[in-house]
């Protein structure tokens, strides 16, 4: 499977996990004998220069079925970014600009127990002629502006039109066109919007509400996540009282737009997804107004069909049989995803 097939899954995991808050070393302990004992309104809270640095880090294993292999093939996908952010602005009626900024990038690919990538931006370049490690390596200072309303929603986007230029090596290889969705606005925004993981009310332990997130796959269609978040309880983390909150969700897919695939070099080519299932838990500092490190689980079954016009061609005279027009890859996926967040 190309790696760009799968890279919607790491914003998946980048939206849900959210922009944690940690290193206890620079955080100022507040009241730890005071344990929230009435319901709290669970809000995002982002000071003027206000600065961290945000981790994120993606492991996939994917056992894959090919017709066209007797064996089934393992293929596991490394994928790690650090971030660093910054409330820049005020805004006036109380939004704030915040400022993203790429400072490392990590890639890493092994199919049937070989190494087939392994690129951190820190340790070295990209090899020549590599385009998933150049795009990546370009990303590094690059720099995105959301602008986010009194509420914490983000309204806008700057910086992608940069930041596509720089994956340009990679996007134009790409012709399910998933790279340059994930980048383009709507998605940045998208993994920027943590207030959609709050319930928008005061809550307390044992209390749910429910997340939805839909994710764009280009031609290929959509990725749509449902979830059930739930306040488990208030405990002492880092010496600060957490609301610890679980996660337990599905994943489906949608179609793509039937006019989108009919000019797409991928037309034919769909992705379905099958018993898709997430869990994981995250902490939240009510008292900072920030998450702190989150790790989520998913788990389905991925179907990949590949049209394959040329085969029809190539069916011997007499075969009564009709050649196949497509072949299905099928493969059962274990994602992991950790993020944390070190003020600064």
């Amino acid at each position: 499977m190309k790696t760009s097939h799968l890279f919607a899954l790491a914003l998946l995991g980048l939206g849900l996990a959210g922009a944690g808050c940690g290193n206890p070393g620079n955080v100022i302990p507040h009241n730890t004998k005071s344990m929230p004992t009435a319901p709290v309104d669970l809000k995002l809270n982002w000071p003027l220069h206000r600065h961290g640095i945000q981790s994120f880090d993606m492991k996939i294993t994917q056992e894959m079925t090919i017709p066209s292999m007797p064996q089934p093939m393992t293929q596991v996908m490394t994928m790690g970014q650090d971030t660093s952010l910054t409330v820049t602005k005020e805004l006036p009626g109380g939004g704030r600009e915040v400022e993203m900024e790429y400072l490392r990038t990590k890639m890493g690919m092994a199919m049937a127990g070989k190494t087939m990538m392994d690129y951190d931006s820190a340790k070295k370049s990209p090899k020549d002629g590599d385009a998933t490690a150049t795009a990546f390596a370009n990303m590094v200072g690059a720099k995105i502006q959301f602008i986010l309303d009194a509420g914490n929603k983000v309204e806008s986007v700057q910086g992608v039109e940069d930041l596509q230029n720089r994956m340009a090596s990679l996007t134009k290889s790409d012709p399910s066109g998933t790279m340059k969705s994930m980048f383009n606005s709507d998605a940045l925004k998208q993994m920027m919007d943590q207030a959609s993981n709050l319930p928008g009310k005061a809550v307390k332990p044992g209390d749910t509400w429910p997340v939805h997130h839909e994710y764009p796959m280009g031609a290929l269609g959509t990725m749509v996540s449902d979830f059930t978040f739930t306040l488990n309880s208030w405990e002492l983390r880092h010496g600060r009282w957490c609301a610890r909150i679980a996660m337990d969700g599905t994943l489906s897919t949608r179609p793509g737009d039937d006019a989108a695939l009919a000019d797409s070099p991928m037309k034919g080519m769909k992705i379905t997804v099958s018993d898709g299932t997430a869990s994981g838990e995250t902490w939240f500092d009510e008292d900072m107004g920030m998450f702190t490190d989150t790790t989520l689980n998913l788990d389905m079954k991925l179907a990949i069909t590949i049209p394959m016009p040329n085969m029809a061609k190539g069916k011997k005279a007499g075969n009564k049989a009709a050649a196949p027009t497509s072949q299905t890859i099928n493969s059962d996926m274990h994602q992991v995803i950790k993020t944390q967040f070190e003020l600064k």
